[in-house]
């Protein structure tokens, strides 16, 4: 947040809207893949020899190459796709090749912090992917204080020399650390695969969903409204911080709750009272709103509070999901998390679809506000359902 916030500030409103669009899609592609993660921490927490472990590590590894390079081969074609008739703008290819490339070579340090998360050593899963954020931070500094003229190019110039640098370590530690990808346990990648892929749908869904608003507004507002909007999603992303650890915690958790009743309503009262913090976080960010972005982004970004406070009433709803929907995971049973996320992504759709054109910026945050309290509902009503079914199946196993 620290490095959009100096960028907003230097740049300002219009040149910031470009950099929020590279900044969304490189989030995006950073992102996708962390699905094989997520089940290489699932799987080898239900693993009892380290050897499993290790080979559900090489699948994920192994699955994260075919995404990297499928992404570089596609990153122009798509650049010009989503450019020119998604976004209808035409200066955009370059900004969105670069975020491909960032965002696909990221993807290997998000492995190496799941290694330290399926060991529950939460401090160092936590602190992998700041890595990336401080070096970025460090080059934004040293660009202010040097004669370099600070410019759009040459903040690109830093994300992408400091991707490929963070890439490159992250793919030699994880190779020398777990050993050459040429002999894969068959069997473990193709059930990686398996459950991966339905995991890897429902994130993309989950992803795009997440930034839907900023991947929508180019079409419809000017490069400065998506700048005031990008600085409220951009301070919304200290909500979603405060969410990293928490699903950090509950994905290995939740593979353990549904082993039984007691350590599901242990882990239900854990979640809640974790929420239960956060929520009051969001309440004082939402009084404090106003002051936040005149204290940090100045008087010409003064529309964003507005947004700012919107997206954070949908937040108060959508915060209260996340360490549940990783239960989908536990039970195995990825594909109707798949579905859910389709359904909030159609909800999106549809509401920003109608409310865009007409309000603008505003609309847009009015639409995810919305999703954000229809989702919960939906997802919770459907976890319930399968649930039920789970322990039912589960007391006539022991009553056998």
């Amino acid at each position: 947040m620290v490095n959009s916030l100096i960028i907003a500030r230097v740049l300002g409103p219009s040149i910031f809207g470009i950099f929020s669009i590279f900044y969304a899609v490189m989030i995006l592609s950073w992102q996708l893949p962390q699905s094989f993660d997520g089940v290489f921490v699932s799987m080898a927490k239900k693993s009892d020899t380290k050897a499993d472990k290790i080979e559900y590590l090489k699948s994920a590894i192994a699955l994260k190459f075919l995404y990297l390079l499928t992404l570089i081969t596609l990153s122009y074609p798509l650049a010009f796709f989503i450019g020119n008739y998604c976004f209808g703008k035409q200066n955009l290819n370059l900004p969105l090749i670069y975020a491909f490339l960032c965002g696909s070579l990221l993807t290997f340090l998000l492995t190496i912090a799941s290694t330290y998360q399926e060991e529950e050593r939460y401090v160092l899963f936590a602190l992998i992917p700041a890595v990336y954020t401080s070096a970025i931070f460090i080059g934004l500094v040293l660009l202010l204080i040097t004669k370099i003229q600070f410019t759009l190019n040459t903040i690109f110039f830093i994300y992408v020399a400091i991707s490929i640098l963070i890439g490159l370590f992250s793919i030699k530690f994880l190779l020398k650390k777990k050993g050459n990808l040429i002999h894969i346990n068959s069997p473990i990648l193709l059930k990686t695969f398996g459950e991966g892929k339905w995991v890897f749908f429902a994130n993309v869904m989950f992803c795009i969903y997440a930034r839907m608003d900023i991947l929508f507004l180019p079409r419809y507002v000017s490069y400065e409204s998506l700048g005031q909007y990008a600085v409220a999603a951009t301070l919304i992303s200290v909500v979603t911080l405060a969410l990293g650890p928490l699903a950090g915690i509950s994905l290995p958790r939740a593979s353990l709750a549904i082993r039984s009743k007691e350590a599901f309503n242990s882990f239900v009262k854990e979640s809640l009272f974790a929420v239960l913090l956060i929520e009051l976080g969001i309440v004082l960010f939402f009084m404090l709103a106003f002051y936040i972005v005149i204290l940090f982004y100045g008087n010409q970004y003064l529309i964003s509070v507005k947004i700012l406070r919107i997206l954070l009433v949908g937040w108060m709803f959508g915060t209260i999901f996340v360490p549940f929907q990783f239960l989908f995971i536990a039970l195995e049973d990825s594909r109707t998390r798949f579905y859910i996320e389709l359904i909030k992504f159609l909800i999106a759709f549809f509401l920003l679809y109608i409310l865009v054109p007409s309000y603008g910026i505003a609309g847009a945050a009015y639409a995810i506000t919305v999703t954000l309290f229809l989702g919960s509902i939906i997802s919770f009503f459907i976890l319930k359902l399968r649930l039920k079914t789970t322990f039912k199946e589960l007391c006539l196993v022991n009553l056998s």
